[in-house]
């Protein structure tokens, strides 16, 4: 069914340091179709752990898959790194924020962070 899913990307933590000199300078890219992305604003030299409380609101179609997908880029000069994706599934929500800490996997045991959100969704 489709309806408008409301994102507030509270936080992030541990997120694996892609600097050699200095400190991460993350910024999260989000979406449901990968044609309509939206992104928060940087953080300069948050490190391991940053704090946005940004907002974001996506229209979905009945055709897109109920999925929020979000990946934690490391701001430079001449290219970014990935930091870490996650998803979210949000086919069982409704329109009461729900508090979610989206992890970002790598490979084997390890972990690339945690991002911290406040998610709902309001059927059409």
């Amino acid at each position: 069914m489709a309806g408008i899913l409301k994102v507030t990307v509270l936080e992030a933590k541990n997120l694996k340091s892609e600097d050699l000199l200095g400190k991460n300078d993350p910024y999260v890219v989000l979406w449901v179709d990968p044609n309509h992305k939206q992104k928060t604003s940087v953080k300069n030299q948050a490190g391991a752990h940053a704090t946005w409380n940004e907002q974001f609101s996506f229209a979905v179609n009945q055709d897109d898959h109920k999925t929020l997908h979000l990946t934690v880029l490391d701001q430079d000069l001449i290219h970014d790194d990935k930091i870490g994706s996650g998803s979210f599934s949000f086919s069982q929500l409704g329109p009461q924020p729900v508090d979610v800490w989206v992890p970002l996997p790598a490979h084997l045991f390890f972990s690339h962070g945690e991002v911290r959100l406040s998610v709902s969704y309001h059927k059409a």
